[in-house]
């Protein structure tokens, strides 16, 4: 996944802070109301919250945006009046409460979606929380989070690129190697280039798949060529041009 970083990029958004954790007396954050689409996200300033003793204060530095942060903006999933938008992002702890152990100042963090999903598989409870939808999102300057619902982030990845991970990245891992669980060397067709497809076409790669990539908007096609094989379905029957990438009578 290295060499194909760029493409971890398209929708990443920085964030930038105007001041130091300890001299902060308000925090930044976007508001949208719900069922008044995107235009009605609007800057706020809020007190920090206080500091447990198994949390973690993050300076958000990237935020990513999710078609499901558009259906929130218009009140088609989520809950409340208005909310803080967006559920992934990647932080720089800034501050530990007195009983955190996995964490410390300067680690380079991921907020998890479900942040009470901590392990095994997913329960009613687990699930019944979600950033961005039902509780506020990432999209401030500052947050406090739960050391359960932290992991680290990798070293190798920028602000922007660590921040498509939590939603899109577990999303398309999800789909490719727990629901499909497909062995190796199979055939995997993807449909669209947005932010799941083009983490399932590195994932499926890395993986030893073979890839073929389906979509109808010219302008997403060039950031997968160079990620594996590329079907303009404008321009080529489906059925044909699959059985072509497979080299298989039928994929």
């Amino acid at each position: 996944m290295a060499s194909s970083k760029n493409a971890l990029c398209h929708c990443a958004i920085s964030i930038v802070t105007s001041h130091q954790t300890r001299q902060m007396s308000l925090m930044h954050a976007y508001r949208v109301i719900r069922g008044q689409g995107p235009q009605s996200l609007h800057r706020i300033e809020v007190p920090p919250s206080s500091l447990g003793e198994n949390q973690v204060l993050l300076a958000v530095k990237a935020a990513s945006l999710n078609y499901r942060d558009l259906l929130v903006a218009h009140g088609q999933m989520g809950a409340g009046e208005a909310r803080i938008p967006l559920s992934d992002a990647a932080g720089k702890v800034v501050a530990v409460g007195s009983a955190i152990t996995d964490f410390s100042i300067g680690d380079a963090v991921l907020p998890t979606f479900f942040p009470r999903w901590t392990d095994g598989f997913a329960s009613e409870q687990a699930l019944s929380l979600s950033l961005g939808g039902n509780i506020d999102g990432v999209l401030t300057t500052h947050l406090v989070v739960d050391q359960s619902a932290l992991v680290h982030a990798p070293r190798t990845l920028s602000w922007e690129q660590a921040s498509t991970i939590a939603c899109a990245g577990v999303t398309a891992w999800h789909a490719l190697f727990e629901l499909g669980a497909l062995p190796d060397g199979a055939h995997v067709l993807i449909q669209g280039t947005g932010g799941v497809s083009t983490w399932a076409v590195q994932l499926a790669l890395a993986a030893g798949l073979r890839v073929t990539v389906l979509s109808g908007r010219g302008e997403g096609i060039e950031h997968m060529v160079a990620l594996g094989h590329t079907l303009p379905s404008t321009t080529t029957p489906i059925p044909t041009g699959v059985k072509r990438c497979s080299a298989r009578p039928a994929a």
